[in-house]
């Protein structure tokens, strides 16, 4: 769960901007979290949360309830639930900005903290773009989670991770508890991206994302103009893929997989209700080869082949939906004879195979179709480096010297130099 938010600016450098909420955010962590592990400001601290709340709302009594049996518990709890929030995430359109960002609030976030009377020697912050290495990022993660448990002490601020600022390359496989405060420098080009971003708050706890929007970016600004309206309809501002439906190698590609579901989503499930009360336990199950070929035979699911040409056609929609017939195909009796002759050459298959094959290998070599999907990725076909041949230092190359001549200059793309993201040469310069 998550809230969206938006300030807009107006008169003040986009970056001045953004580094000063990200200034005045991590003033009001350091604040709260000092007073309310020290015994003496705990209940002004408190008192500061109450005055907070916003008032007026249907939720306003129950933050408030809330905040009071929280502060009457053990007083662990306050300073654990603020640790959620304790590192924010900087979401910048490109890595220039981002270092902008870095470079500018190192110093306003120390002189915010003194103006304010707080000591803060400095604000450790982190990060990811496209120049940052895996190793890395997966180093910022573990240290994101920390390691101390339920009964340790809490973490020294200043030694801990408070910020980390971010390109697009935040947007996949960044899961992590902590990050529950997002801060968007800038609207991402794409309304996806946007939401793939700030999706990786909030994923185990409540967050809220905040837009900090370009002020000369007339797309920013109708963002902002439109803010309720713009994040209510988000997704369906997703523009859409320019792929087809009724593409003849899209249909080759699924096909193992519609009746891998075909067998264990239906058949197996069907089987099983039907097979008497006292011998469910011997139930057919689709492990092996044979399996699938004794169901495709035998009079335990008369008619299984057709079955799955019927199941496959609807799988594809290929009539639509509904009585408007929705997404229907432009040319439904070509596309419905074109998918059955795919769906049978897939069952005659398995009619003239009976052999103890798992069917996990079976598919491996399988003389029709390809491997089931298991995720959407597996579409993805895997890239192949060659050496080019100019760049070869002699025309007559074994394999066992290209492979080396390739790693070589693989070595060299993925030596970078921390955050950022320079090469570096075999002597040591980028």
């Amino acid at each position: 769960m998550r809230v969206y938010s938006s300030i807009m600016t107006n008169g003040r450098n986009h970056t001045v901007t953004t580094v000063s909420v990200l200034s005045s955010y991590h003033l009001a962590i350091t604040e709260l979290w000092h007073d309310l592990i020290d015994g003496g400001r705990r209940a002004d601290a408190i008192q500061r949360l109450l005055r907070a709340v916003t008032q007026g709302t249907p939720l306003t009594k129950f933050h408030e309830r809330a905040l009071r049996v929280c502060a009457k518990g053990n007083p662990e709890i306050l300073p654990t639930i603020l640790d959620l929030m304790r590192i924010s995430l900087t979401y910048v359109t490109n890595k220039k900005g981002g270092d902008q960002v870095i470079d500018a609030f190192r110093d306003e976030v120390v002189n915010a903290h003194r103006r304010n009377g707080r000591t803060l020697t400095q604000l450790h912050t982190q990060l990811i773009s496209g120049g940052v290495d895996v190793a890395q990022i997966q180093k910022i993660m573990r240290e994101a989670e920390g390691s101390y448990g339920p009964t340790d002490d809490f973490p020294v601020l200043e030694q801990s991770l408070r910020n980390i600022v971010a390109t697009s390359a935040i947007s996949h496989g960044v899961d992590v508890d902590k990050f529950n405060a997002m801060f968007f420098a800038g609207m991402p080009n794409d309304i996806a991206e946007f939401i793939q971003a700030s999706s990786r708050i909030g994923r185990a706890h409540a967050g809220f994302s905040l837009l900090i929007p370009t002020p000369h970016a007339r797309r920013d600004r109708y963002v902002v103009e439109t803010h309720d309206v713009f994040h209510r309809f988000l997704e369906r501002m997703i523009a859409p893929p320019a792929i087809t439906r009724w593409a003849t190698s899209a249909h080759n590609r699924v096909m193992t997989s519609l009746f891998q579901a075909w067998l264990c989503g239906w058949v197996e499930q069907m089987l099983f209700v039907e097979w008497p009360v006292n011998e469910k336990l011997k139930a057919p199950i689709f492990k092996t080869v044979n399996d699938v070929n004794r169901v495709l035979t035998s009079t335990e699911f008369p008619g299984a082949a057709r079955d799955f040409m019927d199941f496959a056609v609807l799988a594809l929609g290929v009539h639509g939906r509904g009585v408007k017939k929705l997404g229907a195909a432009p040319h439904p009796e070509f596309y419905e004879e074109s998918i059955r002759n795919l769906a049978k050459e897939i069952t005659d298959e398995f009619r003239s195979q009976n052999a103890t094959t798992i069917l996990s290998d079976f598919w491996d070599g399988a003389p029709v179709g390809t491997r089931p999907m298991t995720s959407l990725r597996d579409i993805d076909e895997a890239g192949k480096f060659l050496p080019a041949r100019g760049f070869r230092s002699s025309p007559r190359l074994n394999s066992d010297e290209e492979e080396s001549l390739i790693a070589e200059a693989l070595s060299v793309v993925r030596r970078q130099r921390g955050p950022v993201g320079e090469l570096d040469s075999e002597d040591g310069e980028g």
